[in-house]
């Protein structure tokens, strides 16, 4: 299934998809043949790019 599938499967934009499926590309140089998008590591790599409020930045 092609990324523009998917986008019409979730309603999202086909950028959008295509920009995730880059962002959790698994390449392995040992044995190439991992390399690829694997749901284990676009887990694996999410909690660290979750969304965290931060302190104001406005001086006062």
């Amino acid at each position: 299934m092609g990324a523009t599938d998917i986008a019409r499967r979730l309603g999202r934009h086909r950028s959008t998809v295509l920009r995730e499926l880059q962002r959790n590309r698994h390449h392995d140089a040992e044995i190439p043949q991992l390399t690829g998008n694997w749901g284990v590591v676009a887990q694996k790599l999410a909690p660290p790019r979750l969304w965290s409020p931060q302190a104001s930045r406005v001086s006062t």
